[in-house]
């Protein structure tokens, strides 16, 4: 049974999850985008569910790809033919993952600690984190691929195994980066609350309360960390705990089985639409905007057509 279940899972998972993943984050990023209050509100949100559709997309790729392969049969190739294939998105959206994470935590930080600062001067930090986030992500990729490229020729599966594919040395910096940013989003979000319940007591909300923007503004970005950090607890439970697993694998202190591992890949994958879910579920402004798009999208405008009066003429 469990063979079973490892071939049926290395087969047709990241077919799924990608699927799942597409249908879940393809309405919410247009949302945020169509949105003007959304979107200036929330633009590290919005990157955060564009990133989780594009995980979505690269799962889906992936997934076509081995299915090919079963199809076929298995054979080995030189590796920069995997290099310059499927497996540098798929390392590339754990990266993206794993700083949207971070950079949201560091919003939430900001927020908290400068709230003024941060009202005053929203768009810049959002836009300069987003920037961030991205040039991290493709320094990586771009180190891991050229050196990887550069290596002497090794021939490897061409199932393409993430592990395989790249140069050791920088595929592990690449994955431990990962975690590292995930495990410091969880960490620098607990903060960001702590402070929050220090500091945006009553007594704040009422020194600011003559200014009804800021007020509600601020309550707006209390429950927004909230939210955050609920997402953060399900990263430690779907990537953190996971990746601690891989690497006591990694380092042979422990056999931890096949199917174990794979299942934290997979986890690690599902972990990019948390934020999608939660946040539609929790905060009340993207539940409703969801709702009237999908109203208007499904049962369309109803045209209030007035009745023409007719009048009469007395005889």
């Amino acid at each position: 049974l469990p063979e079973v279940v490892s071939f049926i899972m290395e087969k047709y998972a990241y077919l799924f999850i990608g699927i799942v993943l597409t249908l879940i984050s393809i309405p919410a990023f247009p949302l945020m985008i169509i949105r003007k209050t959304l979107r200036d509100s929330s633009a590290i949100l919005a990157v955060t569910f564009l990133n989780s559709e594009l995980i979505g997309i690269i799962a889906i790729l992936l997934g076509v790809k081995r299915t090919i392969v079963f199809v076929g049969e298995e054979r080995l190739i030189d590796h920069d033919e995997c290099v310059l294939n499927v497996p540098t998105l798929l390392l590339m959206s754990y990266l993206l993952n794993g700083t949207s994470l971070l950079m949201n935590s560091v919003e939430r930080l900001c927020v908290v600690t400068f709230p003024l600062y941060y009202y005053i001067h929203s768009r810049r930090i959002s836009y300069s984190l987003i920037a961030v986030q991205y040039v991290i992500t493709i320094i990586m990729i771009a180190s891991t691929v050229v050196a990887s490229l550069i290596e002497p020729t090794r021939r490897i599966s061409n199932f393409c195994w993430l592990q395989h594919v790249f140069s050791p040395p920088f595929s592990v910096a690449s994955l431990l980066l990962t975690y590292i940013v995930s495990l410091l989003s969880v960490v620098l979000m607990i903060i960001a609350v702590v402070i929050l319940r220090k500091k945006f007591g009553s007594q704040f909300l009422s020194n600011h309360s003559c200014n009804r923007n800021l007020t509600q503004f601020l309550k707006n970005q209390k429950r927004y960390t909230q939210t955050s950090l609920i997402s953060c607890c399900f990263t430690f439970l779907f990537v953190v705990l996971p990746s601690i697993a891989e690497q006591i694998n990694r380092m042979k202190t422990s056999v931890v089985p096949q199917i174990t591992l794979m299942c934290c890949v997979y986890l690690r994958l599902l972990n990019s639409c948390n934020l999608v879910i939660i946040f539609l579920y929790r905060q009340k402004d993207l539940r409703h905007a969801a709702m009237r798009c999908l109203k208007n999208q499904f049962c369309g405008r109803k045209n209030h057509v007035k009745p023409i009066k007719t009048i009469g003429f007395g005889k």
